[in-house]
């Protein structure tokens, strides 16, 4: 929601606007709120599944390393 969407509700209902407008403007910061904590998540989740495949190639290769050892 843009300032441009909010202006007219001022004008409309006077003196209650600025209420008006600080509960709209309450509303859309919490769901930007839950945006980005739902995005940090997200990376979170990708980091630790990138961090997971280097522990699995690590294992991989030291596996591969080993058996070449032993032949």
């Amino acid at each position: 929601m843009t300032l441009a969407r909010i202006t007219p509700v001022m004008l409309v209902i006077g003196d209650r606007g600025v209420v008006v407008v600080t509960v709209i403007l309450d509303h859309v910061l919490d769901c930007l709120r839950l945006y980005c904590h739902r995005l940090l998540h997200l990376e979170r989740l990708v980091v630790a599944v990138l961090q997971g495949d280097k522990l699995f190639l690590a294992a991989l290769v030291d596996t591969v390393t080993t058996i070449g050892d032993l032949g």
